[in-house]
């Protein structure tokens, strides 16, 4: 299937599903590109200042209201207390599908319930009797 550079806009058949650039050197160029290199004498260099530091593209201040408005909308929605209706809906609506289970399994086998502590009680006294009569 043949598909177009993303640098060189040139169609090409890809050799692996994620391939999507033609070449090697089409995907360094767009790196490059991409990460705004210049070409100084025979090398791709970044702008950087005197100190080595690289120098920022837009320099954007943001005005302290704006940086007040935005600390206040943050400050908001951490602030936002949980939704008490939901919590509870969610906990009723567990309980009643808790108590549907459980009932349909009361009534369709009985016998696939673990065991109480009264059903214990009434399988010691079963037993006794039953060595009783056997004595």
């Amino acid at each position: 299937m043949k598909i177009n550079c993303k640098h060189c806009k040139e169609a090409f058949i890809r050799k692996r599903r994620n391939q999507q650039y033609c070449s090697a050197s089409c995907r360094t160029m767009a790196c490059y590109k991409r990460n705004r290199y210049e070409y100084v004498s025979g090398s791709y260099k970044k702008n950087t200042d005197k100190l080595g530091i690289i120098k920022p593209q837009t320099t954007t201040q943001l005005v302290p209201k704006e940086l007040d408005s935005k600390l206040n909308t943050l400050l908001k929605k951490e602030e936002k207390v949980f939704d008490t209706k939901s919590m509870t809906n969610t906990v009723v609506s567990n309980l009643l599908s808790d108590t549907a289970v459980y009932g349909m399994k009361k009534i369709l086998n009985p016998k696939s319930l673990p065991a109480t502590k009264g059903d214990v009680e009434m399988m010691l006294i079963q037993i006794q009797e039953l060595q009783q009569l056997l004595r």
